[in-house]
């Protein structure tokens, strides 16, 4: 979220965002709720200004009532470039840190009021189950809707293998670079503009069917490679949920989705190629 210098809010400001960079004036209560909150020095809040939660705040400009912070990390910021800036709490003061900090009058005029900072293990893990329900149920229509009108489908996944996998990756790592360029130069060149606008839109189609395909192509690679008697509806719940959980994975997680992301665009266009 980013609101510049000219901004002007005359109602109440919910906020709820990864990051916020906020400057302007608000009129009335500002509340948020992001990862990392930055305000400027020509920030103005004209009544209470309220964190809701945030991992680091940075604060300058003035809130003329209260404040309410609730930070991991809160630091103020009255000095820009070895010049003095407005950093100005008129009312009080109420934060909740991993760290008491000193606070001069010249920046909270009212009362400061501390708190110990301490964590929800719970909300990561809720967060995750919401998420995860979303996509039990996104793959889950997806599934239903590939076999009630595409029931082919599932028989051109009955030879998938490890080569046609790798095979598939290749071609949608060729088709992540070349469409948006062949869309770019569709669109600016002004030669068959309308197929660029049709080809982004298949391709941004192709992209939020992603996730639902790759979780139904693992799940065909098991069945084929193990002859399992599970239920393919029940082993693809079990899929995407394991798979769900590895994309969690720090750093590797990213890695696996990208791959998993591009599998998924390969396989999708080798079927429709086959198709014709």
């Amino acid at each position: 979220f980013n609101m510049n210098y000219y901004g002007i809010v005359h109602r109440d400001l919910h906020i709820n965002s990864g990051n916020a960079n906020i400057g302007g004036y608000a009129y009335r209560n500002l509340f948020i709720n992001s990862d990392s909150i930055v305000t400027t020095s020509n920030f103005i809040c004209a009544k209470d200004l309220n964190v809701e939660s945030a991992n680091k705040f940075t604060f300058s400009g003035k809130v003329q009532g209260n404040a309410t912070v609730k930070s991991k990390q809160i630091e103020f910021k009255n000095e820009e470039d070895g010049k003095s800036i407005d950093c100005k709490i008129v009312g009080d003061f109420n934060y909740t840190s991993k760290n008491e900090i000193e606070v001069s009058k010249d920046i909270v005029a009212g009362n400061s009021s501390f708190t110990k900072y301490a964590s929800n293990p719970l909300k990561g893990v809720g967060s995750f189950l919401i998420s995860l329900l979303t996509t039990l149920i996104y793959v889950s229509v997806a599934y239903w809707i590939i076999k009630k009108f595409m029931p082919n489908f599932f028989n051109k996944l009955s030879n998938v293998s490890t080569k046609n996998m790798l095979i598939n990756l290749a071609i949608g790592l060729g088709i992540l670079i070349l469409v948006p360029l062949a869309c770019i130069l569709l669109l600016i060149t002004g030669v068959g503009s309308a197929l660029g606008v049709v080809l982004a839109l298949l391709y941004v189609v192709v992209l939020l069917i992603a996730t639902p395909i790759f979780a139904i192509l693992i799940t065909e690679y098991i069945k084929n490679m193990t002859k399992t008697a599970i239920n393919s509806f029940a082993l693809l719940i079990i899929v995407t949920v394991i798979l769900q959980l590895l994309f969690k994975i720090p750093f590797v997680g990213s890695i696996l989705s990208f791959l998993a992301t591009l599998t998924a665009i390969g396989n999708t266009c080798v079927l429709a190629l086959k198709e014709k």
